[in-house]
């Protein structure tokens, strides 16, 4: 609470020392504030707020609230009592508190329930990281960004990210899990936290439909991503997709991905598919490989390119990590430079013939396809690649993964 009114520019916020009887805090602490108000001459005075939290598993019980506005009522420098609740009050409170104001005039009386706690939470997100684990339980929490992600664009916080990266059991969704890798893109670093990794075959289709429709549709409407940022949300997403699915769904998905969503918003995009198709979904593919592309180069000893989407020192062990929890963080980024003459880094069968994927995907195959995601689920378990097979050379292109 201390947060939310702090955001909603409370001044001299300050734990208040328990009143009497039953107006005393009760599982929460309570607080006094000060909020400044207009004068209709143009000036401003400040209100003095109590705020008393009710902390219960069912409803607020009347004799509570009544206990808290007469012991406030015996204050004359109080012009406003809120009393606060994660769960609600009933009807017969409610009743209660509008006879009592009629003939009580002051101190105001505002009742905070759940609902009301979060449509304030929702006006103010710098204060929502601390104040959603207090008053709504994960799924909740989970829901409300992502609601507020897809309907206002609103990227959670860091501090979001890393709570729920210790409780991945609440992102159950697609909607959930590319909120969170927004939040990570935008503040923080997919190697640090891979929501990909929720991405199994189950929800591998489904990430390639979000990331080349789904998502870029939502947020060219809504309009606050940058472009390149936008960007490698969707990259990401439909690199986890290949690394997880059925290469067969996929290339599906990266011929017509439109055909996969519906509603009225989508029926305008069909009507210009083939340009979809051109300036969305065939950039944001060519994106999607040239990050993997960039990252693969580190340490290939067969083809060596200038770094196009990554920047410079894209440093691999660091990149592959975004698909692997479990690799190590270097603290120390490191560009390893090899003989041109090695084959393929992770061992695929490159030849004349077969060229590697990442500069054969302008016009994505299924074998495109196959090898890019050989490539993601090798470099997530041996993301040194060439050295591991000079430690063994018989371990070219194993279907082990």
């Amino acid at each position: 609470m201390f947060s939310l009114l702090s955001s909603m520019g409370a001044v001299d916020l300050a734990w208040r020392k328990g009143g009497v009887g039953g107006g005393a805090a009760d599982g929460g602490r309570d607080l006094e504030a000060k909020f400044p108000r207009s004068t209709p001459d143009g000036d401003f005075e400040l209100e003095s707020w109590w705020i008393e939290s009710k902390g219960r598993e069912g409803s607020v019980e009347a004799d509570a609230v009544k206990s808290a506005i007469i012991n406030a009522s015996g204050y004359q420098d109080v012009d406003v009592i809120v009393i606060v609740t994660n769960t609600q009050f009933t009807n017969p409170t409610r009743d209660w508190v509008s006879e009592w104001s009629r003939t009580h005039p002051r101190p105001r009386i505002r009742l905070w329930d759940r609902p009301r706690l979060q449509i304030l939470i929702e006006k103010h997100p710098l204060a929502a990281a601390r104040i959603m684990p207090s008053i709504l339980d994960d799924d909740e929490r989970i829901e409300t960004l992502a609601n507020q992600f897809w309907e206002a664009g609103r990227i959670p916080l860091i501090e979001d990210a890393s709570y729920f990266w210790n409780k991945t059991h609440a992102i159950a969704s697609m909607d959930a899990i590319t909120c969170m890798v927004a939040a990570e893109v935008i503040y923080g670093d997919l190697g640090d936290r891979p929501w990909g990794t929720l991405i199994d075959r189950t929800r591998a289709h489904e990430a390639a439909v979000y990331a080349l429709a789904v998502f870029p549709m939502t947020f060219m409407r809504i309009g606050n991503l940058p472009d390149k940022k936008l960007e490698e949300i969707s990259a990401y997403l439909l690199q986890c997709a290949i690394r997880a699915g059925d290469p067969a769904s996929i290339l599906e998905v990266l011929k017509d991905p439109l055909s996969f969503i519906e509603g009225k918003e989508v029926e305008l995009f069909k009507q210009a598919s083939e340009s979809y198709q051109k300036y969305i979904a065939t950039p944001l593919w060519n994106a999607a490989a040239g990050h993997l592309r960039d990252a693969c180069m580190q340490d290939c000893g067969r083809l060596m390119g200038e770094v196009s989407y990554l920047g410079q020192d894209p440093a691999s062990e660091i990149f592959w990590r975004r698909f692997n929890k479990n690799l190590p963080s270097p603290s120390d980024r490191i560009l390893t430079i090899v003989n041109r003459n090695e084959p393929c880094a992770i061992g695929l069968p490159i030849s004349d013939d077969r060229e590697c994927p990442f500069f054969d995907s302008e016009t994505p195959s299924l074998t495109t396809i196959e090898d890019i995601g050989f490539v993601i689920r090798k470099r997530m378990i041996h993301p040194d690649g060439q050295w591991q097979i000079k430690r063994n050379p018989s371990n070219h292109f194993i279907d082990e993964i």
